[in-house]
């Protein structure tokens, strides 16, 4: 791939992702059931990968089975005998 082959790519998808309203880096932009869907933040992760599975299987994202498996479970700082451990 040249080098102006790789400027005129690299212009082109960053308009699509002005156009489509991407406040910055990362950026994800997932084309669901009839529109698509912009999610952005490495905290969002998990919701483009619940919604990756929901378009891989053709069905709408609440009928994806077993979907609580992607979001993360926030550990809680706890005292136990007078120590503080992650839960």
């Amino acid at each position: 791939m040249s080098r102006q082959v790789t400027v005129e790519c690299l212009r082109e998808t960053t308009d699509l992702a002005v156009k489509r309203g991407a406040p910055g880096v990362p950026s994800f932009w997932i084309d669901e059931f009839k529109n698509g869907r912009l999610y952005f933040g490495h905290d969002r992760l998990h919701l483009v990968e619940a919604a990756l599975l929901s378009v891989s299987k053709g069905v709408p994202l609440e009928q994806v089975e077993n979907i609580i498996s992607v979001i993360p479970r926030r550990k809680t700082n706890v005292p136990v005998r007078g120590k503080r451990i992650w839960v």
